[in-house]
């Protein structure tokens, strides 16, 4: 065979050489940035900068290390993240809204980063404590039906048929008025019994736009400005993990010392569940003995 003939055969080997020789050459840089990620270390970073940068502090996340390693499946590809270092890239994602950033002078996250709206029915205690969370509906539900529709809800209205008629949750005007369950009176006179109990108990419901605007100010994945483009059961476990978070972050009563450029405002709404139902009637009523009780000037 003449080397005229032969020059279709040489292309075709050069072709493969350097096809084996691309796949080397990434087969090779995963290899590096593998161990460049596994090499990296977080806990270089200095205590201020390291809470700032994760939300939490150096003893915080060994103590996640230690509740979370042991249920963590070890990824043995090549190229896998270590547990430890997914755990790292799962913080600095709620506390940024972002994996693409080079966090201090050594250490780096680059994860593939994948629009959905949840509606959060959330619960804290007056220390901003998350007591109850649930990111199970779309955006568009309305709160009355999460409400009725929830478990918390079912739970006080037996603890009321038990004979329990002095523990209340407040809720805004979104929201059914019930026995277990107090709500704002609509208009009420200037200088009415109405108006000052509305008023203290805007003043206590308050605990709860408080509670968000630290949640949003700890984790900005939560921020409006920041669409989290996962599916409904991906943002509802995001939004759960971030409450579980920010309750230690209570318990160890970290200072808020972030800008929080998002702050939940009270919300003025009308319940558009108004039915004319038994709870609904005795709620108006044991409101009323409330009111008449600790709000009247007499």
């Amino acid at each position: 065979m003449d080397t005229l003939n032969m020059l279709p055969y040489f292309a075709v080997m050069m072709q493969e050489v350097q096809e084996n020789e691309r796949r080397n050459e990434i087969n090779q840089f995963n290899i590096e940035r593998r161990i460049m990620r596994n090499d990296s270390d977080p806990f270089a970073l200095s205590d201020n900068q390291f809470k700032n940068t994760f939300r939490l502090t150096k003893d915080m996340i060994n103590y996640l290390f230690e509740q979370l390693l042991p249920h963590m499946r070890m990824d043995l590809r090549t190229n896998a993240v270590n547990p430890r270092l997914r755990i790292f890239a799962a913080l600095y994602f709620y506390a940024n809204g972002s994996y693409q950033r080079v966090i201090g002078n050594s250490y780096s996250l680059s994860m593939a980063q994948n629009t959905v709206i949840a509606m959060v029915h959330t619960i804290c205690d007056y220390g901003l404590k998350i007591m109850n969370v649930n990111p199970q509906f779309p955006g568009a539900t309305h709160d009355s039906y999460i409400w009725r529709m929830s478990q918390i809800q079912r739970e006080l209205q037996t603890c009321f048929g038990n004979g329990d008629h002095n523990t209340w949750l407040l809720g805004d005007s979104g929201y059914p008025q019930q026995p277990w369950l107090m709500t704002p009176v609509l208009n009420p006179a200037q200088g009415s019994p109405e108006e000052r109990y509305n008023n203290t108990h805007a003043s206590a419901r308050n605990c709860i736009e408080r509670c968000f605007g630290v949640l949003k100010g700890r984790f900005r994945c939560l921020l409006g400005e920041r669409t989290l483009r996962y599916s409904p059961e991906k943002v509802g476990t995001i939004v759960v993990a971030c409450a579980v978070l920010h309750n230690l972050c209570i318990a160890a009563r970290l200072e808020e010392d972030y800008n929080i450029q998002e702050v939940e405002q009270p919300r003025q709404r009308h319940n558009q569940a108004d039915e004319n139902n038994q709870d609904q009637n005795e709620g108006r009523a044991r409101r009323r003995l409330l009111i008449e009780r600790y709000f009247s000037e007499n």
